[in-house]
């Protein structure tokens, strides 16, 4: 063959390969994700009134019917190889298992309802999948096929904090975000734990501070700090200051089992020991300062607090040895 003639049949199966994938992505990209396990990614696209899964040169596609449909993502629900594709449709939360060309509908009913995580909450293979179902919070077990509620009467707004190991017990809680508190559910069993606020309260985050299988919930009060252990008992610490702020993250500042909270008050910071209950204060100053970080500056066990005034003078906080150079 001619190197001309070469040349142009090349540039041809080029454009046509081209022109082919075009059509083939002829839809909006929702995502790529390996749906077989075997480490190739496919792409899934959104193509009018059907889901389509690209992959290699094959195309096919799952439809939900005439409702309204979105995908929220996709990992594994069954602890098979491949990862699931979730939708929310209509009524229906469906879960596509590319793997084995299947769709499974979970009903939820003509209620306002949404997808909030998917998450392993039962440390079995394979994720389950927290809905948000107006009353409640309704967990599916797609590996078994099974799902679970936790319902509430509740007039308020309220939102999934976080999902973590909050009592000490295999597996994960949910943690809710109240008006009027803090929720604590099991979604293996659907039992419930409440701590109530009678004024303002805000979840901060959710850290081990006690060095103890399961983390403590903290948050803040107009007063001060509360924390929550094995999701059974509430301690609260008063400031008893107007002016102050919980530092954004906890650290290991003593060495010992557990991480501290770092609390920013007017001339000194306050580290508070959840572990043994005591706290310590550091004097910096009439002027004010920030916190530039919390970083382990001489190699032993614990972190050091480095504080900066507004006057660019830098002062460390050993909480291991209870000092404060300049």
């Amino acid at each position: 063959m001619k190197p001309a003639i070469k040349r142009a049949c090349l540039l041809g199966t080029a454009l046509f390969s081209l022109c082919a994938s075009a059509a083939q992505a002829a839809g909006v990209l929702v995502g790529t994700w390996d749906l077989r396990g075997n480490g190739q990614l496919a792409a899934v696209y959104r193509d009018g009134a059907n889901l389509q899964v690209v992959e290699g040169g094959s195309t096919r596609n799952y439809s939900f019917g005439n409702v309204v449909w979105s995908v929220f993502g996709a990992t594994d629900t069954d602890g098979q190889p491949g990862a699931e594709i979730l939708v929310k449709a209509g009524p229906d939360m469906v879960i596509v298992s590319h793997a084995s060309t299947t769709q499974r509908k979970y009903p939820v009913g003509n209620v306002s309802w949404a997808i909030m995580r998917a998450t392993d909450v039962d440390n079995v293979a394979g994720d389950e999948v927290i809905l948000s179902i107006g009353n409640g919070v309704r967990t599916v077990f797609d590996r078994t096929r099974t799902q679970r509620d936790a319902t509430f009467s509740y007039n308020g707004t309220w939102g999934l904090f976080d999902v973590a190991d909050v009592d000490g017990a295999p597996g994960k809680e949910l943690v809710l975000n109240m008006g009027n508190g803090v929720k604590v559910i099991d979604p293996r069993t659907g039992g419930a734990k409440d701590f109530t606020f009678s004024g303002y309260h805000a979840l901060a985050q959710i850290a081990d501070l006690d060095g103890q299988p399961g983390a403590e919930i903290i948050g803040r009060t107009s007063t001060g700090i509360y924390v929550i252990s094995n999701a059974s008992s509430r301690k609260e610490y008063s400031i008893g200051a107007s002016a102050w702020a919980l530092y954004g993250g906890t650290a290991d500042t003593d060495g010992k089992p557990g991480n501290e909270l770092i609390v920013v008050m007017q001339g000194k910071v306050r580290v508070i020991h959840h572990a043994s209950g005591a706290s310590r204060d550091y004097r910096i100053g009439d002027v004010n300062y920030s916190i530039d970080s919390v970083a382990d500056m001489d190699g032993q066990p614990g972190a050091e607090i480095l504080v900066r005034d507004a006057n660019g003078k830098l002062f460390v906080i050993n909480d291991r040895t209870g000092k404060v150079s300049s």
